[in-house]
């Protein structure tokens, strides 16, 4: 039972959650859905390198707390144009030469080697500046940039609109693995799973975000569009891949809450009613690399990853 005060903060909490996340929500699906388009393709990469940026720079900041590192905003420029790179190569890959997806990994190397050099004369020193700046930077831009291969990855087939269909399924099955957890956690939890890493993480909770998305993954599997078909070989993994996302979610938060504790801070960031870039897509970090290797495997080569 409930008393007041916590209930007025639960509902205030919970009205706040619910208008910005349905908000932000409406505007990624129109997004998404035309971002095949030329207009639309350049917001998405513009919105994925600023959030590659945010995230990177926000796990910067907490590295800087535990070591004197000071290439947090070169991390977070890094990100960005990799990000960027990304989504030019993803997006126009059939009017590149072949291999052109390696672009963004060069810059990558070449932007690790002039760190190299520039921090020469920090405290941490090349190893541990390269090192640092590097796990601040492909621990949020890998998965970004894997969930553009799959946003991109059947633009040179006879039905591109498969890659928007894959991207919302995975948004919208790790969120609601996310949403469930969280609001039934929050009424009816009790039992806590790590207590020390991530206190608000219940059982029930754990539970129900599972539900949750294998309800999610149902509602997908009704409604199929016939001309995807011959694209997903195997129609039923979709049922069992709600349960592997609500797990992979479930652990890519508390991976998160794992950093955060480490650092002695509540939220990655203090922007109203989400807490961070990284408190948004911490579940996403461990799902997408899950939904990129399940189409490599089942496509048939038809998956450009």
């Amino acid at each position: 039972m409930f008393d007041s005060d916590h209930n007025s903060i639960f509902q205030s909490d919970l009205c706040q959650r619910l208008v910005v996340h349905s908000i932000l929500l409406t505007f990624l699906v129109i997004l998404l859905c035309t971002s095949l388009y030329p207009s639309s393709a350049f917001i998405v990469g513009l919105l994925s390198s600023a959030c590659a940026a945010l995230g990177t720079y926000e796990m910067g900041a907490m590295v800087r707390i535990k070591f004197p590192f000071s290439f947090t905003r070169y991390s977070a420029l890094g990100s960005a144009i990799f990000i960027a790179l990304t989504c030019l190569t993803a997006r126009c890959k059939m009017y590149f030469p072949e291999h052109i997806d390696l672009l963004p990994w060069f810059f990558l190397f070449f932007w690790t080697i002039r760190l190299v050099f520039k921090s020469r004369h920090y405290k941490l020193g090349p190893i541990g500046s390269t090192g640092l700046a590097l796990f601040c930077m492909l621990y949020v831009s890998v998965p970004i940039r894997l969930f553009l291969h799959i946003l991109y990855g059947f633009v040179h087939t006879d039905t591109p609109f498969v890659g928007i269909w894959w991207a919302i399924f995975l948004i919208a099955t790790t969120k609601s693995s996310d949403i469930f957890s969280y609001f039934f956690g929050k009424a009816f939890g009790k039992k806590r799973i790590a207590p020390v890493i991530s206190p608000n993480k219940t059982v029930v909770g754990f539970i129900a975000g599972c539900c949750g998305s294998i309800l999610v993954s149902l509602l997908f599997y009704s409604h199929l569009p016939k001309a995807f078909a011959d694209q997903i070989a195997v129609p039923w993994i979709l049922v069992a891949l709600g349960t592997v996302l609500g797990v992979s979610g479930f652990f890519g938060d508390i991976i998160e809450s794992t950093f955060k504790r480490d650092a002695q801070i509540k939220n990655s960031s203090d922007l109203e009613s989400i807490g961070g870039m990284l408190d948004v897509l911490d579940s996403l970090l461990l799902s997408t690399p899950i939904v990129y290797a399940i189409l490599l495997i089942t496509q048939n080569g038809t998956f450009l990853g």
